[in-house]
């Protein structure tokens, strides 16, 4: 059993190093490309990174969200009836809902 946890936790660990390090490569590398275009990358990076960053947020807020819904949906209105469908179910209700209120509020902001 311990094996199995410690196993899982070496993975988790080894891929979110190796994620951070493709991500960090990446922008270094469009920075780079960049800068032999003559453009200043301060500029060009903030609007291209900028929604992305908005819809994670609003993504992640969703999701809590709903995991916090479907706490209360499952402690209070169904009294501990064994359920499992009403977590996925509002989760990604939820998740939905957040990228539906990005679209419109980033629509709102670029028609500005």
């Amino acid at each position: 059993m311990l094996f199995a946890v410690a196993s899982i936790l070496l993975v988790c660990v080894i891929l979110i190093v190796s994620l951070t390090h493709i991500l960090v490569t990446t922008r270094l590398k469009e920075k780079l490309a960049l800068l032999e275009k003559g453009i200043d990358p301060s500029t060009v990076i903030d609007e291209l990174f900028f929604p992305n960053t908005l819809r994670i947020g609003f993504l992640l807020f969703g999701v809590g969200l709903g995991f916090f819904s479907a706490l209360l949906i499952d402690e209070y209105a169904l009294n501990h009836i064994d359920n499992p469908a009403i977590y996925p179910g509002i989760i990604l209700m939820f998740g939905g809902i957040s990228q539906i209120l990005f679209y419109s509020f980033f629509h709102k902001k670029n028609k500005k």
